[in-house]
């Protein structure tokens, strides 16, 4: 199983589903509950981040974890909230170039991990108990990728379709 190859196509889905929308388009609320596709964007945005901290945890790093420190705040649907809004109002060109630059990071970091620690059952046990990291990274970051770009492509198309 190529991993990297996996969150690739996860990430290619999801800008493939962004791709051509225009700035109302974008902003237009209603593809996930409330957000708009900006939203979704600045929400995988900080996702990035926490997998970033989750993957320097993993190899030992001695690091600053933010990310992880809202999540046992603010739970789950509190973090999203949260780091949605902190995003509302930074221009969408900056939200998903913070998207794809976190993207990169965990890229690179994703290379660095030993295929037995990726595959060491209980590492991800916050997500499903026993998960690896394997099993959260294929199962909770390119499947929420995958629904997350469903929602945006049915949304918009809905949108075209009823406003015609």
């Amino acid at each position: 199983m190529n991993i990297v190859a996996i969150l690739k196509h996860g990430h290619q889905v999801v800008l493939d589903a962004i791709a051509g929308l225009s700035e109302t388009d974008l902003k237009l609320q209603g593809a996930c509950g409330t957000w708009s596709a900006k939203d979704i964007v600045g929400h995988l945005a900080s996702d990035e981040w926490a997998q970033i901290e989750l993957l320097n945890v993993n190899l030992g790093r001695k690091i600053e974890t933010p990310y992880f420190d809202d999540f046992g705040k603010l739970g789950a649907e509190g973090f999203n909230t949260h780091h949605v809004e902190i995003r509302r109002e930074t221009p969408y060109q900056d939200v998903l170039a913070e998207y794809k630059r976190g993207f990169e990071q965990l890229i690179q970091l994703m290379s660095e991990i030993p295929n037995d620690l990726l595959h060491e059952p209980g590492r991800c046990s916050f997500y499903v108990e026993g998960y690896s990291l394997a099993d959260y990274f294929i199962h909770g970051v390119y499947g929420h990728k995958r629904e997350h770009a469903a929602q945006i492509v049915n949304f918009h198309e809905f949108a075209r379709a009823t406003s015609a």
